[in-house]
């Protein structure tokens, strides 16, 4: 009798290991990538202004959060929130916001680890001054803030460690422009560079 339980138990223990997933580094070999379409993308890097605003206003620290999803093989909607502080040389503190939304397109399939991309996104971008003296042609005189429409057009590489998660780079130059040209106020251009991490469900 007890030779039938040991038995049974031992047949249980071996279903049980037999179907579940495979552990550590033997389950990235497994499963496949290519389930895996919802990401999750945080990074942190560098805004470089560039032109007029970088002759007035000194780089500083780009906080992103976003994700995409990945429509089809290529393809894939995307959205981000930024925010990033940036030094206008002395005259007080200067702060972005930017809410953008658009498409990235990869360039070879999800099974393939380091995979490099393209995309563009629109939206809105938003300028806080605080303190110090005005900002000619970043900001009118008599305002501490503006609000534009925005475009960010860029591309990166990504590393996959695991099914579930990725590192990796991009590279974006944006393009703030201006709503009312009689307040002096021109387009805004720079480049942002961040290292990121992603999250895929």
């Amino acid at each position: 009798m007890k030779a039938h339980v040991v038995i049974a138990l031992v047949g249980v223990v071996i279903g049980s290991v037999a179907t579940a997933p495979v552990a550590h580094g033997e389950e990235s070999a497994w499963r496949n990538p290519a389930s895996e379409r919802v990401t999750f993308v945080g990074g942190v890097g560098y805004l470089e202004p560039l032109g007029q605003f970088g002759d007035t206003v000194d780089g500083g620290v780009l906080v992103s959060a976003g994700g995409f999803y990945r429509l089809i093989e290529y393809v894939a909607p995307e959205f981000a929130i930024q925010y990033g502080q940036i030094d206008p040389e002395g005259r007080g503190s200067m702060s972005t916001m930017r809410v953008l939304g658009g498409v990235r397109g990869f360039v070879l399939p999800a099974e393939f680890p380091l995979r490099p991309w393209g995309g563009i996104l629109a939206g809105w971008g938003h300028y806080d001054r605080s303190g110090g003296s005005a900002l000619p042609g970043i900001i009118a005189f008599n305002r501490e803030k503006r609000d534009d429409v925005m475009v960010s057009a860029g591309g990166g590489l990504e590393w996959r460690l695991h099914p579930n998660f990725e590192i990796g780079a991009n590279v974006r130059y944006d393009v703030s422009f201006t709503d009312d040209g009689e307040t002096g106020e021109e387009d805004l251009k720079s480049v942002s560079v961040l290292g990121v991490l992603l999250f895929n469900y």
